[in-house]
């Protein structure tokens, strides 16, 4: 999983777990997910994918694959 996407993981509160035998998972601080810890955690992908489009270039397409890029996204 791409390193932008952890960050943002856990600024809204999960912890990744990195485990070979079950898969990878993010947990929250709570027993269960929450739905604003879910909310939190889309706000923050979205403000950052609005920060590197205003960063890159007027053209759309430059915008889409400059946030395709910066999270790792395969087309």
């Amino acid at each position: 999983m791409n390193e932008q996407i952890k960050a943002i993981g856990r600024q809204a509160g999960f912890v990744f777990i990195e485990d070979g035998v079950y898969g990878d998972r993010w947990y929250s601080s709570k027993c269960g997910m929450d739905a604003l810890e879910f909310e939190k955690f889309a706000e923050l992908v979205v403000l950052e994918c609005a920060r590197v489009v205003k960063a890159s270039s007027p053209n759309g397409m430059i915008g889409v694959n400059a946030i395709r890029i910066h999270f790792g996204v395969e087309p």
